[in-house]
């Protein structure tokens, strides 16, 4: 089960830059995640840090007897208590915990136990990890930004007058891009439509790739290019949305192999954490619509940039493991004696070190898990 990050105090950041040997030097402001610390306070003090640290932490020693066991008990008991004074709630859980106590966007809980910060500082480190949960292209960076957006209205779904909750008009959880254009919803309304698409969904991404736009993530394009043009209504749109949910599945699934093998290397490039480089101001924005004129890049490159790369990519390779513990999913794998001979290819390319070409081996797997469920369909949905 994953569970909500919490973060360091600032009484409890400068404890841990006074450790011996510990050459961190943390800045409050960073805001960095417990877990990625203890990973790098092992790196610099070795298993005398990581004893120090759990002791600052408060974890008794029968715990701490390792960086991997001290990762274990924080995670499922220092966490969930998030003991006051040492730890600071994570503004936000993993998906599809979001809503466990901690909360997707918790500035309620968060100002009042982060003081110190303001609620306009608080909301600058809103940042939506389910890009890398899901492994889809697009500058999230941007995006992020965007979503920080303050604005509210009247929801032009349920017309209730709230604060607004962007909403992706392709799902990220089916392989579309996470980029800065949302749709603007209530919170109810926004987490109703779960990674279901309608026409007028389908109308928009389309019109968006006319205009130049890159919707899609690599994985997903074939099945998105072979069936778009057969959306002609809701149930179309629908059984669009079943299929592109079996082909993320298939990539998800393909992703974990991959990293079992040992094949971290080649995976990490499929991340783009080259974003956490880029931070964003915003000009002519209408709360409206979430629309804007122009979103303008600043370049950056300091600590608080390869923290958030690191913080990541940790992400991005722990969901792997969480989704593939999720056995109890109404989704079934497609097979042919193709794909299989494709699967194959694949680890030989990465065994002889031959990344590209294992990368055009996992874009024709993907092609052919594509053109398997349009041709015949999603598969009886019962977990192989």
């Amino acid at each position: 089960m994953s569970i909500a990050y919490v973060y360091p105090t600032r009484n409890t950041v400068k404890k841990i830059n006074d450790i011996k040997g510990v050459s961190l030097q943390l800045d409050y402001h960073e805001f960095r995640d417990v877990l990625d610390i203890i990973a790098d306070v092992e790196e610099t003090a070795g298993r005398d840090g990581v004893l120090a640290l759990a002791e600052i932490l408060g974890v008794p020693e029968s715990e701490a007897l390792s960086a991997r066991t001290l990762r274990e008990y924080v995670k499922k008991s220092l966490i969930p208590s998030s003991p006051k004074g040492v730890l600071s709630p994570g503004s936000m859980s993993n998906a599809p915990d979001r809503f466990d106590g901690f909360h997707s966007y918790n500035l309620c809980c968060r100002s009042k136990q982060d003081t110190g910060r303001d609620v306009e500082n608080l909301r600058t480190y809103v940042d939506d990890r389910r890009a890398f949960e899901w492994w889809c292209e697009g500058d999230w960076a941007a995006a992020n930004f965007l979503m920080r957006q303050k604005a509210s209205g009247i929801c032009p779904n349920c017309a209730r007058n709230a604060r607004f909750a962007p909403d992706h008009i392709g799902p990220i959880s089916l392989g579309f891009t996470h980029r800065p254009r949302f749709r603007p919803l209530c919170g109810p309304c926004n987490s109703s439509r779960n990674n279901r698409m309608n026409y007028d969904d389908v109308r928009i991404l389309i019109n968006d790739e006319i205009e130049g736009d890159k919707v899609i993530s690599w994985h997903a394009k074939a099945i998105w290019d072979m069936y778009k043009g057969r959306v002609r209504n809701d149930e179309d749109a629908l059984k669009l949305s079943k299929m592109m949910r079996v082909n993320q599945h298939h990539y998800l699934t393909m992703l974990w192999k991959i990293k079992k093998a040992g094949f971290s290397g080649f995976l990490g490039q499929l991340l783009h954490l080259e974003y956490a480089d880029n931070k964003y101001s915003i000009e002519g924005f209408n709360e409206a619509d979430f629309t804007f004129e122009r979103l303008v890049p600043h370049h950056r490159h300091d600590t608080y940039s390869e923290s958030k790369k690191k913080r990541f990519r940790r992400v991005a390779f722990e969901a792997l493991d969480d989704y593939h513990d999720k056995t109890a999913r109404n989704v079934r794998m497609v097979k042919s004696s193709k794909i299989e001979e494709v699967e194959d290819g694949i680890f030989r390319a990465l065994k002889r070190k031959a990344d590209k070409s294992a990368r055009r081996n996992f874009m024709k797997y993907m092609a052919l898990v594509a053109e398997e469920l349009v041709n015949k369909g999603v598969p009886r949905a019962h977990w192989d």
